[in-house]
């Protein structure tokens, strides 16, 4: 029951601090891709809920945690490139490119 309770409190906090990014991006009439603000509403939901750390990932969208996050995911993609063929499509290959994209453009395959 607590653990349900704290789940949902991260959950809520994360939407707020969306929330509150939204509103400023609407009063500056900004441009925003949907999918990087989920993956920053994830990452801080996460981050408070399993790890009891407060990630910031609106205030800081390239800020420590994120990084970690992405060589993590990037790392678990090389590994799953290592299995037979067949059972990943081009992975070492779109791994190698991924790195080479550079941080920004890696979640799009995270």
């Amino acid at each position: 029951m607590i653990c349900e309770v704290y789940l949902g409190f991260a959950a809520f906090q994360a939407g707020s601090d969306l929330q509150h990014h939204l509103l400023g991006l609407g009063e500056r009439n900004e441009e925003f891709e949907a999918k990087q603000l989920m993956m920053s509403y994830t990452v801080d939901v996460i981050a408070s809920a399993g790890l009891g750390v407060e990630a910031g990932s609106f205030a800081q969208p390239d800020g420590k945690f994120r990084q970690m996050v992405r060589f993590t995911l990037l790392r678990c993609y090389e590994f799953l490139s290592f299995l037979p063929a067949g059972s990943t499509h081009n992975g070492r290959r779109q791994a190698q490119q991924d790195a080479d994209a550079g941080p920004d453009d890696l979640d799009g395959h995270a």
